[in-house]
């Protein structure tokens, strides 16, 4: 092997090595960026849900109480039952709203979606590059 292909052959392996980094800034970059723009959607969001539940929660208790009352009242049914019934209720539609919210919560925000699919494309021309 000649000086001039061991030459040519470090400063392959050079330009392979600088573009690596380039590539590592510049997904961290991404990264950086993309988590950003996801924590304000995330946070605006929870604002909302925030300002809503601030309305919201004491609205249902008081049509829980009406909901009692009237059961008591057109029913044989003791007071006591009829806001059992009422409270049961509640508890199974704030299970399942929150059940939903939970799986929603973890599929949609859980990776950054383009740094992931950048990272496969720079492995894949990378690769490319050394063969």
């Amino acid at each position: 092997m000649s000086a001039t292909d061991k030459s040519s052959i470090a400063g392959g392996i050079q330009d392979v090595v600088r573009n690596l980094g380039d590539v590592v800034r510049n997904e961290v970059k991404l990264a950086k960026a993309e988590a950003k723009a996801g924590v304000k959607d995330i946070t605006g969001a929870l604002s909302l849900i925030a300002a809503g539940l601030a309305f919201i929660i004491p609205a249902l208790t008081l049509l829980g109480i009406a909901g009692s009352a009237l059961i008591a009242q057109q029913t044989v049914v003791q007071p006591w039952v009829a806001t059992a019934i009422v409270g049961a209720l509640f508890a199974l539609f704030g299970i399942l709203f929150f059940m939903s919210g939970r799986k929603a919560m973890n599929s949609s925000h859980a990776a950054f979606k383009t740094t992931g699919e950048n990272l496969k494309q720079d492995i894949q021309a990378l690769k490319e590059t050394t063969q």
